[in-house]
């Protein structure tokens, strides 16, 4: 995990844009469907793995690590010298997945938990220092052949694509409607 601390309200997070290993090198595998038809993930191999419903992601999001660091060093000069924090994981996301659970993230390697917990006791106390509220910009990469920029506003694919069968608005949990009604303006 690197560090980089900031002065302003900002968080440029990179979460699978590492390259290096983990000590014991334990590879991420997909998961199992347990008797009750959930999924769980371990070193050991099971009877039944299931690469449709249990599935992971091996591949690291391709120089996101890289476009991190540019965007908080242009931040930075545009700012006249304030600096975002950046906070991005080293290891390569077929040894640690820092955004899923720690089950799935870690398959219960001590090694790969201890780097979890490191990324994500950062990442909260970054948050403590928000005050009275930040931006987070987590940054991933896509594999879906488009050359475009998406974001992300914590709204379910399922609830996008249900709305939009529906000619509905969007939900109303979304980060950008929680702003609205604590009283920012867009």
């Amino acid at each position: 995990m690197q560090y980089v601390k900031g002065d302003i309200n900002l968080l440029i997070a990179v979460s699978h844009g590492g390259r290096n290993s983990i000590t014991g090198n334990v590879l991420r595998k997909d998961g199992c469907l347990d008797s009750d038809g959930e999924c769980f993930y371990s070193q050991t191999d099971c009877l039944f793995p299931d690469i449709h419903l249990c599935d992971i992601t091996l591949l690291s999001d391709f120089n996101t690590d890289i476009l991190g660091e540019m965007i908080a060093a242009q931040v930075e000069e545009a700012l006249g010298g304030l600096k975002p924090h950046l906070l991005i994981c080293r290891k390569h996301r077929k040894y640690i997945d820092v955004n899923r659970e720690i089950e799935e993230a870690c398959m219960g390697d001590a090694n790969c938990e201890e780097v979890y917990h490191d990324y994500h006791n950062q990442f909260y106390a970054i948050l403590k220092t928000f005050k009275p509220r930040g931006l987070i910009i987590d940054f991933h990469g896509q594999a879906n052949g488009q050359n475009s920029t998406e974001f992300g506003y914590r709204i379910d694919k399922d609830v996008i694509d249900n709305a939009r069968a529906h000619n509905d608005n969007l939900d109303a949990t979304s980060t950008l409607n929680a702003l609205l009604r604590e009283g920012a303006s867009m």
